[in-house]
């Protein structure tokens, strides 16, 4: 629920003890008002939102205390009542409201979460995909331009892939790239971010990298990757363009056709190979592993 997005940095003990205040506020209003008001829609309010921010357990809870809070204002005027019966009838049927409310929120909430997450993850590799990819790089790019760091970026392409899948079947070439991905995964440094941008291509941002970082960096994901497929004895090697940005681009798009190219003409020059460029005031010096 978008009006709740503003509390975003609130912690689940602050929203937790906001909604606790909520729901005795709205007890001793219901008792200042007296029975004729039914003022129970606004405890909605905190039932949802710890539902929301916390979880199904917390909205549980809440739910039951604002059911309380309701009781006790209504036995503190049971007089007012024809019945004894009546306030505990009438919280009854309030606590299934609650409950149905919470219940049905943070199930929500939960498949939104999860429909987020599979918009921004390759569902076969499981790391993130080109979407994530393109929107957590334009973050780093502002990053890096306000603070005038540089910024990498290796674009990686597995040879000779077709290969694998007209030989072994589309099952082993999807056991390929999924351990691509994991092995790009542990490779890097917990600080840059790798992702898969489509069939057997992958980007890994190197975060605040210079040249000489990125380099080394870029040889240590080919060593293992080579490693990785010597071991499964899959017939396959990798071409790697790798782009260092001290002038930062003007968007990811910019960095991201610069990579690729350097991938191809690593594939050109005869595959298995690393070629890099260093971008300085809109210039580039290429250099070949």
């Amino acid at each position: 629920m978008k009006c709740f997005e503003f509390l975003g940095p609130v912690s689940q003990k602050g929203i937790l003890t906001g909604c606790v205040v909520m729901a005795v506020l709205i007890g001793i209003l219901r008792y200042a008002t007296g029975p004729e008001l039914s003022l129970s829609l606004f405890y909605l309010f905190p039932v949802s939102l710890a539902a929301w921010k916390s979880g199904k357990v917390p909205g549980i809870l809440i739910a039951c205390f604002c059911a309380l809070t309701w009781l006790v204002a209504d036995l503190g005027m049971q007089d007012r009542f024809s019945s004894p019966m009546i306030p505990l009838i009438n919280e009854l049927l309030r606590l299934m409201v609650f409950l149905f409310v919470a219940l049905q929120v943070s199930t929500m909430k939960m498949v939104m979460d999860a429909h987020k997450k599979t918009a921004r993850t390759d569902s076969l590799t499981g790391i993130p995909n080109r979407l994530s990819f393109l929107e957590y790089s334009e973050f780093e790019i502002n990053k890096s331009r306000r603070d005038k760091r540089p910024i990498s970026l290796i674009f990686l392409d597995v040879d000779n892939f077709k290969a694998v899948n007209d030989t072994k079947g589309h099952h082993e070439g999807d056991i390929l790239l999924s351990n691509v991905a994991a092995t790009l995964s542990q490779v890097i440094r917990v600080t840059d971010f790798a992702a898969r941008l489509g069939g057997d291509e992958f980007a890994v941002l190197l975060w605040r990298s210079g040249a000489e970082d990125s380099y080394q960096v870029a040889m240590k994901i080919k060593e293992q990757l080579l490693k990785l497929v010597k071991r499964k004895h899959w017939p396959v090697t990798f071409s790697l363009g790798l782009v260092t940005y001290e002038a930062i681009p003007a968007s990811v798009h910019e960095m991201v056709d610069e990579a690729d190219k350097l991938m191809y003409q690593a594939k050109q020059k005869g595959k298995n190979t690393i070629v890099f460029r260093t971008v300085k005031n809109g210039e580039g010096v290429d250099l070949v592993d």
